[in-house]
């Protein structure tokens, strides 16, 4: 046997030795990780259960509560009879739509005036019914107040939408110059949301 075959079997044993050294620590060491990773992935996988499970739930019931801060100089009222509507849309199709005959405009400061107002689902939507995850094709959210006057400067807002008294959702109503006479939300995706039952991630 040469020198080169005796210091080849000899790297040969070394490495042979040393896997088997290394090899509880590497064990221990794939162990660990694999748990982190278990550990990162029981939050997504908790929340893909419920929106898996709320979202085929169905439609029963509804709330949307709508602020609104427009540039105005009226003076605070309670309107009986001239209230609002909140409706979710895809392209000219309305989803689902909330409404009430009364509003309130509060006024805010020297030149603005919060409009505000509770509307609820018509039971006879065609919406109600149609599972929770449903609402996730809206492509925008349309709002209007009856004494809101056309053209009016929005500087901002919010609207709450409860969806069967367990998942929430909040939306911002960016700073808009009306086109006519109704606000818009089209960024669907800036949204916060909950799931009252649980605390929990709600349907996407």
């Amino acid at each position: 046997m040469d020198y080169n075959e005796v210091v080849s079997d000899s790297k040969a044993d070394s490495l042979t030795r040393l896997k088997r050294t290394l090899k509880p620590f590497i064990t221990e060491m794939v162990r660990d990780s694999l748990a982190e990773q278990a550990d990162s992935l029981i939050p997504e996988l908790i929340g893909r259960y419920f929106r898996n499970r709320l979202g085929k739930m169905p439609i029963l019931n509804g709330e949307a509560q709508v602020e609104v801060r427009v540039m105005s100089k009226r003076k605070s009222r309670r309107y009986h009879g001239r209230g609002g509507y909140l409706g979710f849309g895809k392209q000219r199709r309305a989803l689902l739509h909330f409404a009430s005959l009364d509003c309130t405009a509060t006024r805010s400061g020297t030149s603005d005036v919060t409009y505000s107002g509770t509307f609820s689902i018509d039971m006879n939507d065609p919406g109600i019914g149609k599972p929770i995850s449903y609402l996730e094709q809206a492509e925008f959210i349309q709002i209007g107040f009856s004494p809101l006057a056309p053209q009016s400067r929005v500087l901002g807002g919010k609207a709450v939408v409860l969806i069967n008294n367990t998942i929430r959702y909040e939306y911002k109503i960016p700073p808009q110059m009306m086109a006519s006479n109704f606000i818009l939300i089209t960024n669907m995706k800036n949204r916060k949301m909950l799931n009252l039952a649980t605390n929990g991630p709600p349907p996407s």
